[in-house]
């Protein structure tokens, strides 16, 4: 039965861990389609993930095309044009794994994203 309650309790920090890895991704999924953008502190405050250097070489892609406002500290939001082509962008953000700060247990688990590629 301990080994059970152990599986259980793993199964859980899994789903909270694919839970806030998804909403992360729902957040910046709205959060880009405005003129507001999203703020990397908040999705490490409220979210407990981060971009990785992929994602922000994808960022820093967007500036360069004028996808993306220039000068931003901690935060990307997109440009007039850059949200004209919002969705196939994000499509290819999301992609990229979000690197998550959460417990160990759930850092070690395989995303589908990644089963893919194997």
């Amino acid at each position: 039965a301990a080994h059970h309650a152990e599986y259980e309790k793993e199964f859980q920090q899994e789903l909270e861990h694919l839970d806030a890895v998804s909403l992360a991704e729902e957040r910046i999924m709205m959060a880009l389609r405005t003129s507001e953008g999203i703020s990397f502190n908040e999705l490490a405050d409220r979210y407990h993930v981060s971009f990785v250097e992929a994602h922000h070489q994808h960022i820093q892609q967007w500036i360069a095309h004028e996808w993306a406002v220039p000068g931003l500290v901690n935060h990307v939001k997109f440009t007039d044009t850059g949200l004209d082509r919002a969705d196939a962008l994000l499509l290819d953000l999301l992609t990229i794994p979000l690197k998550s700060h959460r417990l160990d247990v759930a850092e070690s688990l395989p995303r589908e994203s990644d089963k893919i590629n194997a």
